[in-house]
């Protein structure tokens, strides 16, 4: 053989054996391709709470990599698809953080004929943001109805001191879901469960050696039949009430070692701490900062609301969202930072001043409930600032654009949070609810003969509604598009003629006020004797979204408020009112609606209010809370019926 043909052949062999070893293998080579007949036999879900699709099984097992010093876990999941709305569970993100690695994905189609449409590695796609989240995105090929998908995947992370949470249960009705844990013999590991299912029991352990290594322990978890856990109205953070274990190594003890991770919150405070410092720990910056803030009142000198003031709006926000800053001399000299970094400078500059101030670390309510029973880093997602003057505690945020100096964005108000301090760990309670956030409304309108009405709406909203509406129109910038957009959106037919904003972003704490002249070409059929006309105008209930006849989990209402509309309605000339609705006053756990109509000649007035004071309501009342809304609803829906005086 030639010199060249046996080169050629050497080159096509690593060229064929590099294509084969690039292909993954199977993680789970006892599930993988392995279809039980029993799943083909059926046409239709076995589950009417999944009508689309059914998780078949959701395998995952994770362990420690002493070698490598890391955690790895490996997942495989399959699905099967009975609908044409079933097809969106073929398209697959899988979420890490961007120095976390994702690799060995594979994924097929498995169709009811028992052909197998494989997932080329070219059609595996990674979007994100740089040094943030990001995902490995791909699409299962030639998905039908009937058809099973099946994908699996290796993710590793060197965060041995952050574990990922096991979240059992998803949108789907999941049929088995097996969760495994392998640690190396000088492990410890805390775990907490949320939602325990009625068969919940303890893990199977069993010690073991490997090829690799010796005296592993290994922790499993196994479960049948687990329901669905559907979005529903009310529900701040869906997770919360998704079975689920968290949890967390503690030690590392061997004849070289003795690592502690996290054991006592005192650990988790240190880890922060060091984080923090150099917040905490270079004055320097700090004290040229000050020399930049303009206090409101010169004759006071520097106060915490210049201070609050100055971080909010002088630096810009970054849209990152980590809890772990960069250094407090970046943030400075780029005049940006993310809301934990402003919050921290915050805290920085208060101390400077002269005042009391600790960083706060809390879960937002979207990011679920905090627990307190053993201590995990991944229970938090954000840092706000406690300012302590004598007997006075303040929680401040100066992290988003449209807090307030006395109102924290609504999320935050999650109930607790742990101090980051020196010394003994400590948890502050707060409040979940602040004074009610208010809208006031005054409509003054006109019925003509041609059935249009034309009017105006004049809006006061403080609180909560004030900050959104700023929010909303510092991305919208006009003041049309936003009275039709956001204030008028709900009202069918109506026609903007004029817009007049007070947004006041000078001092956010002032109300904002909103006037919109409008007119309703079609607003009723004009030549009638008798006009039927709905009794609601700005404010109003349309439906009620509590559609399910029970609920497991608690009603979180966003926040406190009070609403308020009162209409002045002139009639068109030689029309008096035949039949109004009759008063209503509706009450339920926390909350109250009421209703008048009074006619007095040619005017009427409606007077609707509507308060709600408790935001959080146990499942136990969700059947009073719905049934209240049902009244409301119904008593919303009267109608004003007036006629010609002469028919």
């Amino acid at each position: 053989m030639n010199r060249r043909i046996s080169l050629c052949l050497i080159l096509f062999t690593s060229l064929i054996y590099t294509i084969i070893s690039c292909a993954p293998a199977s993680l789970f080579s006892d599930y993988w391709d392995k279809i039980e007949p029993p799943e083909f036999e059926r046409t239709t879900s076995p589950d009417e709470d999944s009508p689309d699709a059914v998780i078949v099984f959701d395998l995952e097992r994770m362990l420690v990599d002493l070698h490598e010093w890391d955690i790895v876990r490996e997942r495989h999941v399959r699905i099967q698809i009975f609908t044409e709305a079933g097809k969106e569970w073929a398209d697959v993100r899988i979420p890490f953080w961007h120095d976390h690695i994702v690799s060995e994905i594979k994924a097929q189609t498995i169709l009811p004929d028992g052909r197998r449409i494989k997932l080329e590695q070219d059609d595996i796609f990674e979007e994100g943001t740089e040094k943030k989240l990001r995902y490995k995105v791909f699409a299962l090929p030639g998905v039908e109805d009937q058809c099973i998908i099946e994908y699996q995947y290796k993710y590793r992370t060197t965060s041995l001191g952050v574990v990922q949470p096991k979240y059992f249960q998803d949108y789907l009705r999941t049929e088995y879901s097996k969760f495994s844990m392998t640690l190396p013999q000088g492990f410890e590991y805390n775990a907490t469960t949320r939602n325990l299912p009625r068969d919940y029991s303890q893990p199977e352990e069993i010690e073991y050696d490997s090829p690799y290594a010796k005296n592993l322990r290994r922790f499993t978890w196994e479960f049948y039949d687990l329901a669905p856990i559907k979005d529903e109205p009310y529900m701040y953070n869906r997770e919360d009430h998704l079975f689920s274990i968290n949890m967390q190594l503690v030690r590392f003890v061997n004849q070289y070692n003795d690592i502690t991770f996290i054991e006592e919150w005192e650990d988790l405070n240190k880890i922060v701490l060091e984080e923090y410092d150099s917040y905490f720990r270079n004055s320097g910056p700090l004290e040229k900062l000050l020399t930049e803030i303009k206090p409101l009142d010169p004759a006071q000198g520097i106060q915490p609301r210049d201070v609050f003031l100055f971080v909010r709006d002088e630096l810009t926000r970054s849209s990152s969202y980590s809890i772990w800053p960069d250094p407090m001399h970046d943030v400075i000299k780029h005049r940006q930072g993310s809301r934990v970094e402003k919050n921290l400078l915050l805290t920085a500059l208060l101390r400077q001043a002269g005042f009391q101030a600790d960083p706060v670390l809390i879960a937002r309510r979207s990011y679920g409930k905090l627990s307190l029973s053993s201590p995990n880093l991944n229970n938090f997602n954000h840092v706000i600032v406690r300012l302590t003057e004598g007997e006075k505690l303040s929680l401040l945020d100066a992290g988003f654009p449209y807090s307030t100096y006395t109102l924290m964005p609504s999320d935050n108000y999650s109930g607790v949070g742990l101090l980051v301090a020196e010394g003994d760990a400590m948890f502050i309670q707060f409040p979940t609810a602040t004074q009610p956030s208010k809208r006031d409304v005054l409509t003054s309108c006109k019925l003509h003969d041609s059935g249009s009405l034309t009017g105006s709406f004049q809006i006061k909203s403080t609180g909560f509604y004030a900050s959104r509406l700023r929010a909303i129109y510092a991305e919208i910038e006009d003041a049309e598009k936003f009275a039709y957009d956001e204030l008028v959106d709900h009202i069918p037919g109506i026609i903007v003629d004029s817009v007049h904003l007070e947004l006041n972003l000078e001092d956010m704490q002032k109300s904002v006020l909103s006037t919109v002249h409008f007119q309703i070409p079609e607003y009723f059929t004009p030549g009638t004797d008798m006009i039927y006309l709905p009794t609601t105008f700005f404010q109003g209930f349309q439906t009620n979204e509590l559609v399910s006849e029970d609920r497991t989990h608690a009603i979180e209402f966003n926040f406190a408020m009070r609403l308020q509309e009162i209409v002045n309605l002139e009639l068109p000339p030689g029309y008096e009112v035949m039949e109004a609705p009759k008063p209503s006053s509706i009450s339920g756990p926390g909350i109250f609606f009421q209703k008048q109509v009074k006619s007095t000649g040619k005017m009427v007035q409606f007077i609707w209010k509507h308060q709600l004071v408790e935001i959080l309501q146990p499942a136990e009342k969700y059947k009073q809370i719905r049934h209240f809304y049902t009244e409301a609803v119904a008593a919303d829906q009267g109608v004003l019926v007036i006629k010609r005086k002469d028919s």
